[in-house]
């Protein structure tokens, strides 16, 4: 199995067919994903087992008690077989090829850590509110300053960095988890090409911008074990950076 997707679904019934969807659609073949349902309440699990009976490569994970995105995403990787990890949240999208095209990447420049570009697409209206192109490279200390990787655009090789799981914090641990990434390998390869969707929702977890705050400050202070005048410092540097760029 040479690619992993992990998955974690709460209460994502309306969206999570069309997530898996561009999942089976993908030019690349060789994958498994590993859905992990976080005790949803609504038919979500009904939507994936119906998917499931048609399609092996699809594995549903139930947890007893909800934990959070990083509960969640740490057990689909524990889980996982694939020697490459990624992850698509079940409300968002991923382009035809986007697997294709970065396995490819990675595999011709032997790289650890890469990501592509992708588009933020409002929820009710499916209209492109901006597009993101990364950088050729970002080092640890450029992250350090501001998260310039999409969990929806993130790939990492198990060869180079192993099974390594996210920090669990409630928010943000997709960003700790980077940070913890660099550390070990250096950098991380941005694919100059815009390949997912991702879904703009005011109803999500990272829509209550005054909370992030204290979980940005935390990936900082608790994360990267830095003093609190440190971390204090970067969480501004961090905040100035989304509002320069007008992201939330």
């Amino acid at each position: 199995m040479s690619v992993s997707i992990i998955m974690p679904m709460f209460n994502s019934g309306h969206y999570i067919k069309e997530a898996i969807q561009s999942i089976i659609s993908q030019s690349y073949l060789d994958w498994e994903l590993l859905v992990v349902d976080d005790c949803s309440e609504d038919d979500s699990a009904n939507v994936v087992t119906e998917i499931v009976s048609d399609e092996p490569r699809i594995k549903l994970i139930t947890l007893s008690s909800n934990g959070g995105a990083a509960v969640a995403r740490n057990t689909g990787i524990r889980a996982s077989k694939g020697r490459y990890v990624a992850f698509l949240d079940s409300d968002d999208r991923w382009d035809h090829d986007k697997l294709e095209k970065q396995v490819k990447f990675m595999e011709e420049r032997k790289l650890a850590f890469s990501h592509t570009g992708f588009r933020r697409v409002d929820s009710q209206t499916g209209i492109t509110l901006s597009e993101y192109l990364p950088p050729e490279e970002l080092t640890y200390k450029d992250m350090l300053y501001a998260n310039q990787v999409g969990c929806l655009a993130a790939m990492f090789d198990t060869k180079f960095t192993g099974r390594i799981e996210m920090p669990e914090i409630r928010k943000r641990q997709d960003y700790a988890m980077w940070l913890k990434i660099l550390r070990e390998v250096g950098s991380v390869s941005g694919l100059q090409e815009i390949l997912a969707s991702y879904t703009v929702r005011n109803d999500s977890i990272s829509s209550n911008k005054i909370s992030l705050l204290k979980y940005n400050y935390s990936v900082f202070r608790d994360c990267e074990g830095f003093n609190a005048p440190k971390s204090f410092y970067y969480l501004l540097a961090n905040t100035y950076s989304r509002i320069k760029r007008g992201r939330s």
